[in-house]
């Protein structure tokens, strides 16, 4: 989850991925759905976080605790991403 920004999310664009400075792959945007925090349900809560709703609600909330963020109008981004290639590390 992240905040809506069409302009750095795009479906279809890949995107290399990092994890403490090591690149762990490459990846594809397969898909975006926007959502308002409240409309995070249990079902992507669970998927997302593995935590409730109402515990994924709080950490978002924490993650952008320094930014001036309306949640009653700001939307977020459900990303749906797949690895293109063989680079793949496990964790």
């Amino acid at each position: 989850m992240a905040l809506w920004n069409e302009k750095k999310y795009v479906q279809g664009r890949e995107y290399d991925v990092y994890l403490k400075d090591f690149r762990r792959g490459r990846v594809k945007l397969i898909s975006m759905k926007r959502m308002r925090l409240n409309d995070i349900n249990e079902h992507i809560a669970r998927l997302d976080t593995g935590y409730s709703a109402i515990e994924c609600r709080e950490i978002i909330r924490k993650m952008y605790k320094n930014k001036r963020v309306n949640w009653e109008t700001r939307y977020l981004a459900y990303l749906l991403f797949a690895y293109v290639d063989e680079e793949k590390v496990s964790l």
